[in-house]
């Protein structure tokens, strides 16, 4: 079990071949608080000159050990520009959910429970699958503790 550990954490920290850990596009890793370099400005510049030569996408994609769509997609970019992640979007349900995680272990996690008041006393105009996405987690946590 230990063994496994020491794998998955050598899978999150491996930087691809030619990769700047400083630098460069990212996405989540394996794990949910660490990311990893996919295409820094270096890279970028090498796949653009690899394809100016006439290599085929999928030459350059096993050569960087890239996807092919990621390499179409930085073979579209006119420029390099390091990722920058979007802003999160404001769910009408974030409103409600303070009442919700204190409302749920009320009513045995009833997602159906949930969103009748949610709808009928709180002014929640949201649908029902909402809820039921929304209160899968804390049940998790619950059956967990």
């Amino acid at each position: 079990m230990e063994e496994e550990m020491k794998k998955s954490d050598q899978r999150v920290t491996r930087q691809p071949k030619g990769c700047d850990s400083t630098t460069g596009v990212t996405v989540e890793g394996f794990k949910p608080d660490t990311e990893e370099c996919v295409v820094d400005q270096q890279r970028w510049t090498a796949v653009h000159a690899r394809r100016a030569a006439r290599v085929a996408i999928s030459a350059i994609a096993r050569e960087f050990e890239l996807d092919r769509k990621t390499v179409r997609a930085v073979l579209a970019q006119k420029a390099w520009q390091p990722y920058r992640r979007s802003v999160k979007r404001v769910r009408e349900l974030d409103a409600h959910l303070p009442w919700l995680e204190q409302r749920a272990a009320q009513v045995n996690y009833s997602a159906r429970i949930l969103y009748q008041e949610l709808s009928s006393q709180r002014g929640f105009a949201g649908c029902y699958e909402t809820v039921k996405v929304a209160v899968r987690p804390l049940l998790l946590i619950s059956t967990k503790s």
